[in-house]
């Protein structure tokens, strides 16, 4: 269950996933995803006021992993 980088990123610039993307780079289901947001245990974000699009900060999608597997 780790994250993988596939695209090169400047520095100081962190990328965000949509629930897809970090299901497939982890292997976790969306329905797992999406309640983990629900629950407050994953941060994600509505870009622009969406309201069905998930964007979570790689920062957070490493932390909420981090916090699975201890």
């Amino acid at each position: 269950m780790a994250i993988q980088r596939y695209s090169a990123r400047p520095s100081g610039i962190e990328r965000y996933y949509r629930v897809k993307e970090l299901a497939e780079l982890t292997g976790i289901s969306r329905e797992s995803i999406y309640a983990a947001i629900r629950s407050g245990e994953l941060h994600a974000t509505r870009p622009n006021g969406m309201r069905k699009c998930w964007r979570i900060a790689e920062s957070e999608a490493r932390r909420w992993l981090a916090a699975c597997t201890e």
